[in-house]
């Protein structure tokens, strides 16, 4: 239990590693622009996976109004 920040810290590391490495290896395949483009549509992902996966609610009327 008295590790949990340090598991928080080390997930968030490498999750930000793989996902440089990725944004790389596309920019180098298919240019800047596909990048640029698919980047907003990751925090669209994420919060899709986390209603689904980890049950979260949303709460879209603060930014709706």
């Amino acid at each position: 239990m008295k590790y949990k920040k340090f598991l928080a810290l080390i997930s968030g590391i490498i999750c930000s590693g793989c996902a440089y490495y990725i944004s790389g290896v596309v920019m180098q395949e298919r240019g800047p622009v596909f990048v640029t483009a698919f980047n907003p549509l990751g925090m669209v992902i994420i919060t899709i996976l986390g209603s689904f996966i980890l049950a979260e609610k949303l709460n879209m009327g603060r930014y709706i109004s």
